[in-house]
């Protein structure tokens, strides 16, 4: 009996700290709503930081037309930023030797382990794992940075119905023709999506993007898209995005409404919170669904 309740102590504590931040989040939105004296809607809004996020990039508003500002790739904690070489071996990257080695898979459970072994979230793992290709752009959303880049061949996929949406979460283009900062007409870029969905961009005036040393852009590519793919539970709920654990929380709320806790929080959650890319920023999927 003592075993069986120690092993269920670490779910139950779990459990617990999600109910607190249910209750939490509850005693937030009667606080907002008291000050506006307006009636509250069920439906959960959209994260202010993020929406101030679709409107401005750190430091700098885009300008009136303009479908990029000028950003950079997510900054390191110290945290993040001490243990980034470790993380690194430890999901497997190493100095790329051939350009024709194939890429090797980063596991979800891989990743996972690594955000509670260091005590990091997902976003800071996401921001090790970028590609050292200095961005300084950033678009919305893929959809936007697609068009930019190939506005001829985004038209032809709105009349045949398509979205534009290129496979990966990290690439590159060639000779490509768009008009950019400082008037010049950049001829290849660099790309990678984030979490958030917003795209960080590095545009080049060469035909053929400059080679970067110690830089391991398949290794980038499956640690981002595995990221994606790090499946929630009450005892990994920190870790997640804002965005992920509003929407948790959410349903968490009408698990308990509905008098199906503690197997829907456990058991069912994670296959309605599994889609850890922010649903606020893409238009994509409104438009497919």
């Amino acid at each position: 009996g003592t075993a069986q309740e120690s092993e269920a102590s670490p779910s139950r504590s779990s459990f617990n700290l999600l109910n607190e931040e249910l209750a939490a989040a509850f005693a937030r939105r009667r606080r907002r709503r008291s000050r506006s004296n307006s009636e509250s809607s069920l439906e959960m809004r959209r994260p202010q930081k993020l929406r101030r996020c679709c409107a401005t990039a750190p430091g700098q508003a885009p300008a009136a037309g303009s479908v990029y500002w000028d950003s950079r790739a997510p900054a390191l904690s110290s945290r993040a930023a001490a243990a980034s070489a470790e993380v690194l071996r430890f999901l497997g990257r190493r100095r790329p030797h051939s350009l024709l080695r194939t890429a090797k898979p980063v596991p979800p459970s891989r990743l996972l382990q690594a955000c509670v072994r260091w005590g990091l979230n997902l976003l800071e793992v996401e921001a090790i794992s970028l590609p050292p290709w200095n961005f300084n752009l950033r678009f919305s959303d893929r959809r936007s940075f697609f068009a930019f880049i190939d506005p001829e061949r985004a038209r032809s996929e709105a009349r045949e119905g398509e979205l534009g949406c290129r496979t990966g979460c990290v690439g590159e283009a060639y000779d490509i023709s768009a008009p950019g900062p400082g008037d010049l007409e950049y001829c290849s870029v660099r790309w990678a999506e984030l979490l958030d969905g917003t795209v960080l961009a590095r545009l080049m005036t060469d035909s053929c993007p400059t080679l970067v040393g110690d830089c391991d852009p398949l290794f980038s590519r499956e640690a981002l898209s595995g990221l994606r793919r790090v499946p929630w539970s009450p005892e990994h709920h920190k870790i997640f995005p804002s965005w992920v654990r509003s929407r948790a929380v959410f349903l968490a709320w009408i698990g308990s409404a509905l008098g199906l806790n503690p197997a829907w929080t456990t058991s069912v959650i994670p296959f309605l919170a599994c889609d850890v890319a922010s649903p606020w920023r893409s238009e994509d999927r409104s438009t497919s669904a």
